[in-house]
């Protein structure tokens, strides 16, 4: 073998040497074990907070949650800084509580301060909850913005808001209270106690209806359509929001040991109301129907 090929050969396995432990090193780095993918690359960008919901939906006697999140790893305390907007009225259309449905008293018609705390121990991302609970006589159609102005860590660094200049902002819709036409409604009761036709009307009082403990605008003469289960009509009281839902009491306002889980809808294109029932009381805890009537 020349010089000049044995020379070339050696220079070649060198180059497959250094290929070799070039792919091994590649290998081994692709391989690493990153415990949190978010801080790793999260870490390419500056922290920022945001909203987590751009709408939200509540209605009367509910409470509605605005969420404050932080993607980003920040390891200490965050506060964040916010406006109230909007046409929904402070105290009137929405007031701010506590997790125990306590009035905030740190919160003002103007807005206020979250706070996102740190935990060393925590697998998502940090968060704080703004609870605005929606009382009885909120104006339907009414709206709360909310609107991240500043934040900033506990040391004092500056945290951006928003991502890419969006989810600064959340919503908070009212659907309110409505009326839908009184009358009598006809239509089918179907579940465990049978099948039949059902008939009822719907009133309401010049009084708002207490019963279960809560306030409701309107009363249904019979729950069960057509008096067949209890023989004789057991009346509910509820109310229904712009957007449709009903919100039934939990106890007849007549026959308080009537009590049942009432959930529903209203079909205002129809003039449709659905009820689905399941008994609580009565010995027969479980069973259930639905209503389905519709406007005469």
């Amino acid at each position: 073998m020349s010089g000049n090929l044995r020379v070339e050969m050696t220079a070649m396995k060198r180059l497959h040497v250094a290929v070799a432990l070039a792919l091994a090193t590649s290998f081994g780095a692709a391989c690493e074990d990153i415990t949190n993918p978010v801080e790793e690359f999260g870490a390419l960008e500056d922290p920022y907070v945001r909203m987590e919901f751009s709408r939200v939906v509540a209605t009367p006697e509910t409470t509605g949650l605005i969420v404050f999140v932080m993607p980003t790893r920040v390891e200490e305390d965050v506060e964040i800084d916010f406006t109230f907007g909007g046409d929904a009225v402070f105290g009137e259309d929405f007031v701010v509580v506590d997790a125990d449905g306590n009035p905030r008293t740190d919160i003002t018609a103007a807005g206020g301060t979250a706070t996102i705390e740190f935990d060393p121990e925590q697998t998502l991302f940090g968060r704080d909850t703004l609870r605005v609970f929606v009382p009885f006589d909120a104006t339907d159609g009414r709206t709360l913005e909310v609107e991240i102005t500043a934040a900033r860590a506990e040391s004092g660094r500056a945290i951006e808001t928003g991502f890419i200049d969006r989810f600064r902002t959340a919503q908070l819709a009212i659907e309110g209270f409505v009326d839908i036409p009184f009358g009598t409604y006809v239509g089918t009761r179907t579940g465990d106690f049978g099948s039949g036709n059902a008939q009822v009307t719907i009133t309401k009082p010049a009084t708002p209806i207490t019963a279960g403990g809560e306030t409701f605008l309107l009363l249904l003469s019979d729950y069960s359509g057509d008096a067949g289960i209890f023989g004789i009509p057991i009346p509910w009281a509820l109310s229904v929001t712009s957007g449709g839902t009903v919100l039934a009491s939990s106890a007849s306002p007549q026959f308080g040991t009537v009590t049942s889980d009432v959930v529903g809808t209203f079909n205002f294109d129809t003039n449709t109301l659905t009820l689905d029932v399941e008994l609580t009381c009565c010995g027969a805890a479980g069973f259930g129907w639905r209503l389905r009537v519709s406007r005469q």
